[in-house]
């Protein structure tokens, strides 16, 4: 994925209604896991069809960190409300939850990503990065977990190559 596909995330995350913000996220999400599935599986034309909740369990069975697993699941928990009910918002327990979904790491370097955006931002941002609105919260927990899966798959794709040059040049 590319600065242009970067972009065009973080567009379709900010200027859409909640509903819209967070079915593109998934969209996106689910994307990078079965771009995690196709680099990581020789043959991954024989996974296709599988649902979201499938696509988890497989990613993680190939080798994609279970770190991931509690966010990954949450994100289709949000979806499937916003899916199944016509007046659904992110709530606060929403935000909080996605939040806490991530490693102590992670939580801190999403709210490290938050300040850094806030420093560059023309409009105001409170300070406290838990005193934004919950979709505020949930949308840079998004942003995280995407670039998390990116970083993951393009790991493999070059464990992969280094392993079939490897093998090239022991032929």
């Amino acid at each position: 994925m590319g600065k242009e596909n970067d972009e065009q995330f973080v567009e379709a995350i900010t200027t859409e209604d909640e509903l819209g913000s967070v079915i593109r996220s998934h969209i996106y999400i689910e994307h990078e896991l079965s771009e995690f599935i196709r680099a990581s599986c020789p043959n991954s034309d024989a996974l296709k069809g599988f649902e979201y909740s499938e696509k988890i369990r497989i990613a993680i069975a190939l080798g994609l960190h279970p770190k991931w697993k509690p966010a990954l699941e949450l994100m289709g928990n949000i979806r499937n409300r916003f899916a199944h009910r016509l007046d659904y918002q992110i709530t606060p327990q929403d935000a909080a939850a996605f939040s806490k979904s991530f490693t102590d790491f992670a939580q801190a370097d999403i709210v490290a990503g938050y300040q850094d955006m806030r420093k560059t931002s023309a409009s105001p941002f409170p300070k406290d990065f838990g005193a934004n609105a919950p979709r505020i919260r949930v949308m840079h927990c998004m942003i995280y977990l995407r670039a998390g899966l990116i970083i993951e798959t393009g790991s493999v794709s070059k464990d992969r190559q280094i392993h079939a040059r490897s093998e090239t040049e022991g032929a």
